[in-house]
């Protein structure tokens, strides 16, 4: 299997998540960034969208996923987007990062993130 990927960086959605029911409610930005697997060869070669993955439509698919439910935890926004990617796009595998930046945390913390690797099969 060909290595070559399609990156997608610093996607940023609104999202209703969080272990807080306030956060929840009220909801948060998530940022997702991902690596979608495939053999990109017949479209570098025939310059031809149906050759690779339109990442117009997975935007759409993305937000989708975000706006279907109030999440607890970000690894569950994660797992839900690659396995909507595997099911519906010609992918070999994802990788798929979530950042939650805004923190409830009287500390000094950037971000949290979670990033999970899934491959069809």
């Amino acid at each position: 299997m060909k290595q070559d990927k399609l990156i997608l960086s610093g996607l940023v959605f609104y999202a209703h998540y969080g272990v807080h029911k306030a956060e929840r409610e009220l909801g948060q930005q998530v940022r997702v960034d991902l690596e979608l697997f495939r053999d990109l060869s017949a479209a570098g070669k025939t310059d031809d969208i149906t050759q690779t993955v339109d990442y117009t439509t997975i935007l759409e698919a993305i937000q989708q996923v975000v706006d279907a439910g109030s999440y607890y935890l970000i690894e569950a926004i994660a797992e839900a987007i690659a396995a909507m990617l595997l099911a519906q796009y010609p992918i070999d595998a994802v990788t798929v990062r979530v950042t939650k930046s805004k923190l409830p945390f009287r500390g000094q913390l950037e971000s949290v993130a979670v990033e999970l690797h899934r491959e069809r099969g």
